[in-house]
């Protein structure tokens, strides 16, 4: 039977594991964190106190099991979130269009016809260049 009443979470942060956090029944309860866990975590920063209601809401967990967890032992472990690397997730999810990263690519150059005068790159090397030569005349 799921809990109807507001449960109280206080909720630590990891120092020494990123994106890890350790959400207490008691302030300050540290002592209810296995010693083996404990010091894994290393020193850990209050963050923040909630109530966990039946129509509360969290980001990353289930607040159910969060509830459940706070009940049974006393704490709940939130882990980093995964980082799938061979998944269809794509890596960055916001761009939903890859394409738009990337320039369209240019439309290949013919060379010039030697009736353009322009002639093949033995006749060019000896040309001098002007910024202002637009027809390549002298």
């Amino acid at each position: 039977v799921p809990q109807r009443t507001p449960m109280q979470a206080y909720v630590y942060k990891s120092r020494r594991k990123s994106d890890t956090y350790v959400y207490l029944r008691e302030r300050d309860g540290f002592g209810l964190i296995p010693e083996p866990l404990r010091t894994s975590l290393g020193a850990l920063d209050f963050v923040l106190e909630l109530a966990l209601g039946p129509d509360r809401k969290l980001a990353r967990e289930d607040p159910t099991i969060v509830r459940a967890n706070l009940s049974a032992r006393g704490f709940h472990l939130q882990f980093p979130p995964q980082r799938h690397v061979d998944s269809e997730t794509p890596v960055v999810e916001t761009l939903r269009d890859m394409t738009a990263l990337t320039p369209p690519p240019a439309p290949p150059m013919a060379p010039p016809s030697p009736a353009e005068g322009r002639g093949t790159m033995e006749s060019l090397r000896d040309k001098p260049f002007r910024w202002d030569d637009t027809d390549g005349a002298a």
